[in-house]
């Protein structure tokens, strides 16, 4: 019983000791003599910042030994062997303090940095690039982590690179205290390089002929690990998959080619989105999709959408067909109806029409197609409709640091299209198309520039639907004017559109807080049949919120020739 009570008093003093430990902060240490990188690196090793207060009487000494041999270690990684360090412990308001009173000397330099790379990477540009920019050189102080750090880049890249028996044959650091020298031997023996072997796909949604396509690397090609990570990117890029997983399989490599094995996972067939949003120009709206991802083993897909609004409904559907490059190259088969109402013009216009896009390697996006609709539209009091057969090419091309809120960025895009009338056509008709925005950084914030283009030829143009000919005013043209309110008129008064347009936008935006902005902007454009028409120009101010999902916008716009403030409320990405 006594022991019992004993071994519980032991039990609850431990607790208690552990307790109060827990909560006393640890000793304070003092250095003197060096700052900088030589301070913080005997502050990382000092183990004694790890202890609480309550260090024992007893353990006085050996504390002070072995904070002055990790303080003499941490100088020595940098270069200082022959430094003098003098420790002292005591304790202050109830918590031991460390004092070192360092005197560093003279540093160790290296004097000599003799690294040599064997094998089939010596004439290797990577491991030439590496040679000539290593991170030690003669006459600098001696950093055993600047050795450390070659022997990892030799390793690392040689096995990113396929060099997979490459071993030191020579690694050596030998130090000279008393002429505080240092000379560096490596002698990296690369062997042989291995090539790509065998791409051995697992897939069971798609056809392996079809994922097939996606790899570009090909037996017997030299060993990147890079060419691996874009293979696995490219996949995940292709919308197809959920998964990729990719391992070389070394211990399987025969004539130093190595198998590579692939294995991917597709998503979900069947997608299905719901979404909504408002702008002034066009009000509430909502929108309604679905994809499928795989209507087949070859990697067709199709989407469907629905959106609707006061101003705009619209039904559209598109079938993809991948071409030889699948990541960059599509063929889109599609169909739509698109209702538009404004105050001015009502349309309503069917489309049937095929695209080829191919993406290439500079980041531009080329698009050819041919499209027929036919268009029923009201113009003022008269009702009008048209059939066009409209050939079309585009580019377009987008660099943005972020996707959501870039701080430097650009987005431009060219499109031509025409009709010749008699073939499917009522009318001749020709037009241009440009648009670009800018975004770069600025004092406090960001500058956006924004910039419209267009010009059209038409015989006759009375027959040129609204949904061909050019309109400015609202949220993302002009602000201060309603949405398509600004454009040649008819004997009316009502806006009917024009052949020309130039829209121009300087926009600076000031961060006030992580999440909001303040903007100030000014506006400047006009749609137009001769050049001698004048430009609208609206000036205005604006809050931002920089949401998850991008950003928020909140406008207030006064036309120059006009009175009053129009509000102008939209949400999208910014390019």
């Amino acid at each position: 019983m006594i022991r019992a009570r004993l071994a519980s008093l032991l039990l609850a003093s431990l607790i208690l000791a552990n307790a109060h430990g827990a909560d006393e902060e640890p000793p304070r240490i003092r250095i003197k003599g060096v700052g900088g990188e030589l301070e913080a690196n005997i502050r990382a090793h000092l183990s004694i910042t790890g202890r609480q207060c309550a260090v024992a009487q007893w353990r006085r000494q050996a504390v002070l030994d072995q904070s002055r041999e990790e303080a003499d270690a941490a100088l020595r990684a940098l270069g200082y062997y022959d430094a003098e360090i003098a420790v002292s412990l005591e304790r202050k308001a109830g918590c031991w303090a460390l004092r070192l009173d360092v005197q560093p000397g003279e540093p160790v330099r290296v004097a000599q940095a003799q690294v040599e790379v064997i094998g089939d990477a010596r004439d290797d540009p990577a491991f030439r690039r590496l040679l000539d920019d290593l991170p030690v050189k003669v006459g600098e102080r001696l950093d055993h982590g600047q050795y450390e750090r070659i022997k990892q880049r030799l390793s690392q890249l040689a096995l990113g690179r396929g060099y997979f028996d490459a071993r030191f044959v020579e690694r050596a650091l030998r130090v000279y205290p008393e002429q505080r020298e240092a000379r560096i031997h490596i002698r990296y023996d690369s062997g042989s390089r291995y090539d790509f072997g065998e791409v051995r796909l697992e897939t069971e949604a798609l056809s392996k002929r079809f994922v097939d396509r996606f790899v570009e690397l090909r037996p017997g090609e030299p060993y990147r690990s890079e060419a691996l990570v874009g293979l696995q990117q490219a996949l995940l890029d292709s919308g197809y998959f959920s998964d990729v997983r990719i391992r070389q399989q070394v211990e399987e490599a025969r004539d130093q080619r190595v198998p590579i094995d692939v294995r991917v996972t597709a998503r979900k067939r069947h997608a299905y989105s719901i979404g909504a949003g408002f702008a002034t120009d066009t009000g509430p709206r909502l929108r309604l999709g679905y994809r499928n991802r795989r209507v087949n083993r070859s990697g067709h897909r199709y989407q469907a959408r629905i959106e609707g609004s006061p101003v705009r409904t619209q039904l559209s559907m598109a079938y993809e067909i991948p071409l030889a490059d699948p990541l960059t190259e599509r063929l889109d088969l599609k169909a739509g109806y698109l209702r538009e109402e404004t105050d001015n013009t009502d349309s309503r216009t069917y489309k049937l029409g095929a695209a080829r896009t191919k993406r290439h390697p500079s980041g531009w996006l080329h698009t050819l197609g041919l499209d027929f609709q036919r268009e029923l539209f009201e113009l003022g009091d008269d009702d009008e409709s048209a059939d066009l057969l409209l050939p079309s090419i585009g580019v377009s091309r987008t660099e943005a640091d972020d996707s959501v809120s870039p701080q430097r960025g650009w987005r431009v895009s060219l499109d031509l299209r025409g009709a010749v009338q008699g073939v499917l056509s009522d009318a001749d008709f020709a037009q241009i198309h440009a648009r670009g925005k800018y975004i770069r950084p600025a004092p406090g914030g960001r500058l956006l520039l924004r910039g419209e283009l267009g010009a059209s030829e038409a015989d006759p143009f009375a027959r040129i639907p609204t949904s061909l000919r050019f309109f400015a005013g609202g949220d993302t043209s002009v602000r201060g004017y309603d949405y398509r309110s600004l454009g040649p008129e008819d004997s009316d008064g009502d806006v009917v559109g024009g052949r020309h347009l130039v829209v121009g936008s300087v926009e600076y935006e000031y961060r006030v807080l992580p999440d909001w902005s303040v903007a100030t902007f000014f506006d400047a454009g006009n749609a137009f049949n001769d050049v001698e028409a004048e430009l609208a120009e609206g000036v205005g101010i604006g809050v931002r919120w920089h949401s998850p999902i991008g950003p928020v916008r909140l406008d207030l716009a006064h036309p120059l020739d006009g009175k009053g403030i129009r509000i102008h409320f939209t949400m999208g990405p910014d390019l």
